[in-house]
């Protein structure tokens, strides 16, 4: 499946695709991908969680597409998700996981060299789900953001000190925060939280008071049990606008184009025609407009919109996974100055890259 788009600034046209996948991981559970490079090699790394095994897998990249495993390091019972940021300010890059049974972070701080440090764990509330590294009270030290989506359904704020510790969390009640999204929405250099609702149909923002604190929602119509968040500028206003999965039988996915104090248009609807999981945005056909990337679980696919600039796009070209493929992460994997996706397959267990061709 292919559609047209322009090439890099130049005065011809290419037909975009993805390449049949290539797997890695086989026999791995995986959840969560990120990338990053944590040998200082200038290539690409992966860092992926193994739900089943209570493990993590590094993959250090050759720059050319391929990629090596080490060995998988333990951490506790069911890592969901992952963070990678330098939280110890020593100049390499380290990670955080949250493992969704044992009430637990598990931190490691990196070498520099594709190895880790194992620190002690720290301890959180039960059932956390997703974890965001940002700095929320403007000191220059990475903080992390935490969802749990148990018992007690919350979001935690823990301000790091810079030395790859952290403070108490300080914990803000929502409801089902299955995904959350972070960034500055009415631009008062303090981060805002946008939620999706997933027992509603709505998503709710909450302004940031920049100490850890958040206001009281105001809420924004959305689809069918919303999932998944993103954040983007989808029509080149440099505004934050909000593309959401909307988990029902209806198989939409909502857009919201921000305005400058925050609010956001009434939402845009795309079909999907599948069962979608996650969602990243990115500019999958270097033309300066963001595309919307889905995972579609329920039919092992995912599919591509590409966008207009203006906060339209076009219809999905859908392109074949493994088995109940779920997260995505995205990077330039090969070097060819394309952006390039790696997916988790949960059933087919292992995890899949799409390298992103354009040819004349």
């Amino acid at each position: 499946m292919t559609t047209l788009c322009p090439l890099d600034n130049e005065n011809t046209s290419c037909q975009t695709s993805l390449t049949p996948m290539m797997f890695y991981l086989d026999n791995s559970d995986p959840t969560d991908i990120a990338t990053g490079d944590f040998n200082h090699d200038n290539r690409i790394d992966l860092v992926v969680t193994r739900y089943e095994e209570k493990q993590i897998s590094i993959l250090l990249g050759y720059g050319d597409g391929r990629f090596v495993e080490q060995v998988p390091i333990s951490v506790s019972n069911k890592p969901r998700s992952i963070a990678v940021a330098d939280f110890n300010e020593d100049k390499h890059l380290d990670i955080i996981v949250t493992n969704f049974y044992s009430a637990n972070l598990t931190i490691l701080f990196g070498y520099g060299n594709g190895t880790f440090l194992l620190a002690d764990t720290s301890e959180i509330t039960y059932g956390a789900a997703s974890i965001f590294a940002v700095d929320i009270n403007n000191d220059n030290h990475m903080d992390i953001v935490v969802t749990n989506i148990m018992s007690t359904s919350n979001l935690g704020v823990y301000f790091g000190y810079g030395n790859g510790s952290f403070s108490s969390g300080i914990l803000t009640s929502i409801s089902y925060p299955y995904g959350i999204a972070l960034r500055d929405f009415n631009n008062d250099r303090k981060i805002d939280l946008a939620v999706p609702n997933y027992y509603g149909r709505y998503i709710s923002i909450h302004f940031g008071f920049g100490n850890g604190s958040f206001s009281n929602p105001k809420n924004h119509p959305a689809g069918i049990s919303p999932y998944s968040i993103v954040i983007a500028d989808l029509n080149n206003d440099y505004q934050s606008d909000l593309v959401v999965i909307n988990r029902a039988n209806d198989s939409t996915i909502s857009v919201l184009l921000g305005f400058v104090d925050g609010s956001f248009a009434p939402q845009i609807i795309l079909k999907s025609n599948s069962f979608s999981h996650f969602v990243v945005v990115q500019d999958m056909n270097n033309d300066h407009n963001m595309d919307i990337i889905v995972t579609n679980s329920e039919n092992n696919s995912t599919s591509l919109f590409f966008g207009y600039g203006n906060g339209s796009f076009t219809n999905e070209l859908r392109f074949a996974t493994g088995s109940w493929p779920t997260f995505i992460a995205s990077d330039d994997f090969n070097g060819d100055n394309r952006l390039d996706l790696v997916i988790s397959n949960y059933q087919s267990k292992n995890i899949g890259i799409f390298f992103n061709v354009c040819n004349p």
